[in-house]
């Protein structure tokens, strides 16, 4: 053994233990922000999120899964589940927004284990951290009761054990979380559209590729198939996986605007949520039929929403309870405040992300770069060609926009300690 050789050997131990107490560390720093936003904000669910709490209570206390009285599959059941077992404990909602806390708290060191999946380096590893722990809009919106926060759990699990997948048995495995995640929200779905290029990361031979992808979709099917058959068999006929798809896809292709607008207002109005479900799809196919070119501005028009700054985070978090315009829990300037912090930290990662791309490409991450690269052009394509896009929809891949961005600090810091006069780091990120 060359003397070279032993010595890294013997570092290796100590640089491993260096890193979990660094990660150690940040999800420290990570929680005590994310509590101390709680503590501050005191927010309330409203909207989407007192939809989902209402929903949990009905299941906890009376054993029924249903939505303004009627029986319902406009919601998919993964994240109520979740709330039901933290109403089962405490029936709180300053209790559930801190679990929420907890779940956000969780994406910091499973971010870093997507990222050492990945094949990238520890520092790398440590930065991807380090963002999600400090980015403030992981930050502000911990305290929502939001769906998000489970989706990007589950999702960073299913995407690091696609990449270290070379047996049936861990294809299974992946299939499984993938198949909860889209339990919690259903447009996980597009992320398997990425599962061969996760599964390259590991290095399985091309021929297994394939097999090992449809291994991990037909698990994630059949984790699924229960709810679908339930929604069939209970709800309706063409219920699918959730009746809020059809309105979704009819106000993404409307001919009169690109925000949300409530259904009465809409030709959909005075219907109920399966004839909603179906109307909605029905209409907004109709549209893109009669007019196929303007799919390209909606597009267009969806990209950019998708990519604006995220302010919904501040928002939210300061709402109370109550009839709309919802009123702050904290004084204006503090809404502002937050808002303002949430724009710098999303300027920031825009900054950082074309470096980092760079980086990964010019580094011989190329397979890493593939990955990263398909479940961004997942999200993109659910939220810009078949729905809506708003910044909130780009909240799940925030995690790999992190590792991103993560490389491109670890090439900016080494470009200049190299132009200061300093040897710069041969790992390559």
């Amino acid at each position: 053994m060359g003397p070279v050789r032993a010595i890294r050997e013997r570092e290796a131990p100590r640089s491993r233990a260096d890193v979990r107490r660094t990660l150690l560390i940040l999800v420290i720093v990570g929680l005590v922000l994310r509590v101390a936003w709680w503590w501050i904000a005191h927010p309330e669910p409203v909207s989407d999120f007192l939809g989902y709490r209402s929903i949990a209570e009905r299941l906890v206390h009376a054993g029924e899964y249903s939505r303004g009285g009627v029986t319902t599959a406009f919601r998919t059941p993964g994240y109520p589940a979740f709330l039901g077992l933290g109403i089962l404990v405490w029936d709180s909602d300053r209790w559930l927004s801190l679990l929420n806390v907890a779940v956000s708290t969780a994406a910091i060191p499973l971010t870093a284990w997507f990222a050492y999946e990945l094949g990238l380096g520890r520092r790398v590893i440590v930065a991807s951290a380090a963002l999600v722990a400090l980015i403030p809009t992981f930050v502000l919106w911990a305290p929502v009761l939001a769906s998000e926060h489970l989706q990007v759990a589950l999702a960073l699990v299913a995407w690091s054990l696609s990449c270290r997948t070379t047996s049936w048995r861990r294809a299974v495995g992946a299939g499984a979380v993938f198949g909860i995640a889209v339990l919690v929200r259903p447009e996980s779905i597009f992320f398997l559209l990425a599962v061969p290029l996760l599964l390259r990361v590991a290095r399985v031979d091309r021929r297994r590729i394939l097999p090992l992808a449809a291994v991990t979709i037909v698990t994630a099917g059949l984790v699924v198939a229960p709810w679908y058959l339930r929604n069939e068999v209970v709800v309706g006929r063409g219920t699918g996986l959730s009746t809020s798809g059809g309105l979704n896809f009819y106000l993404a292709h409307r001919t009169d605007g690109y925000r949300f607008v409530e259904p009465a207002l809409t030709p959909l109005r005075g219907l109920d949520e399966i004839a909603t479900n179906r109307e909605g799809y029905a209409l907004g196919v109709r549209t893109v039929r009669s007019d196929p070119a303007r799919l390209v501005s909606t597009t267009l028009r969806y990209t950019y929403e998708l990519l604006r700054a995220p302010t919904y985070a501040a928002h939210y978090s300061t709402r109370r309870n109550g009839v709309t315009p919802y009123r702050s829990t904290v004084p204006h300037p503090a809404v502002e405040a937050a808002k303002g912090v949430a724009t710098a930290g999303w300027t920031v990662t825009l900054v950082l992300v074309p470096v980092g791309i760079a980086g990964l490409w010019l580094g011989g991450r190329r397979r890493a770069l593939g990955a990263l690269g398909a479940l961004l052009a997942a999200n993109w394509l659910c939220f810009t060609v078949v729905f809506w896009g708003m910044p909130r929809y780009r909240y799940a891949v925030e995690p790999v926009l992190a590792i991103v961005a993560a490389v491109g600090w670890t090439v900016l810091r080494d470009r200049l300690t190299v132009d200061a006069g300093r040897p710069g780091s041969s790992e390559v990120p």
